[in-house]
């Protein structure tokens, strides 16, 4: 009898599926949406294969092209984002997002640190006339540089601290941001005799935000919300107040 084939060292993919895949990931990243042309470029795809893609995920329900020509994410991909939020974000942890929104009118979020890198489960609007836009969802860029990225690395292990400081440069992100290594491991002592941090314009310029930790065995959680600078200033008490009450009240802890 023949032996089966030996399995191969990297592993299998189908590679249509690899381009539609980030083609979504494209249109994913972007706030306003790609064209044809600038999927074609950004994925390296010839334009033909491009638009048979885009037609097949249009049909799907996955992607719809609107003003100007530029496909975005459409109604289809919901399910899937339910999905993301039942199968990863532990089911008290949405609530308490939503809850954050509520009570302060700004945008809130849930950060987790999954080994040594950090990503965004859940973002919840605020409901102030100006607020900030939500985060995308997945790996959190500059963590450094967020409240909640601060706020995980503060409390995380050593190892897994130093390995996500080995893998992201501390870049510049605003005029603001704290890029000397020194000082933030300084900021990361305070962070830990405060329980909680604060990012100021380091992320964004105009706005601030406060992260709060939900630590649960072997994964931490962050609960985070950002406000406008002006906002936050004159109401930062209150809502440092409500982030811990919260945090402090969930079974998460």
């Amino acid at each position: 009898m023949d032996a089966p084939p030996a399995p191969s060292a990297s592993k299998p993919r189908i590679q249509s599926v690899a381009r539609a895949l980030s083609l979504l990931d494209e249109i994913a990243h972007s706030p306003t949406g790609r064209t044809a042309q600038e999927l074609t470029q950004a994925v390296g795809l010839s334009r033909a294969t491009t638009y048979h893609l885009l037609h097949t995920l249009t049909g799907a329900g996955y992607v719809a092209r609107g003003p100007e020509h530029r496909y975005r994410l459409a109604i289809g991909i919901s399910p899937l984002v339910q999905a993301f939020e039942r199968h990863v974000l532990p089911d008290d942890l949405l609530p308490l997002a939503r809850a954050l929104a509520a009570r302060t009118g700004e945008s809130a979020y849930v950060a987790a640190r999954q080994g040594s890198e950090l990503v965004l489960l859940c973002s919840v609007p605020g409901h102030h006339q100006v607020a900030v836009a939500n985060s995308p969802l997945g790996p959190i860029d500059n963590g450094h540089a967020r409240a909640s990225g601060k706020l995980l690395l503060a409390l995380a292990p050593e190892d897994a601290r130093e390995r996500y400081l080995a893998a992201h440069p501390l870049a510049r992100v605003t005029r603001a941001t704290v890029t000397s290594r020194a000082a933030l491991l300084r900021e990361f002592d305070d962070i830990r005799a405060a329980g909680h941090a604060f990012d100021a314009e380091e992320f964004h310029e105009g706005v601030c935000c406060l992260a709060a930790p939900l630590g649960r065995g072997g994964t931490a959680y962050a609960l985070a919300m950002s406000a406008p600078r002006e906002r936050y200033e004159a109401l930062h008490a209150e809502y440092l107040t409500t982030l811990l009450a919260l945090a402090g009240g969930s079974s998460a802890r």
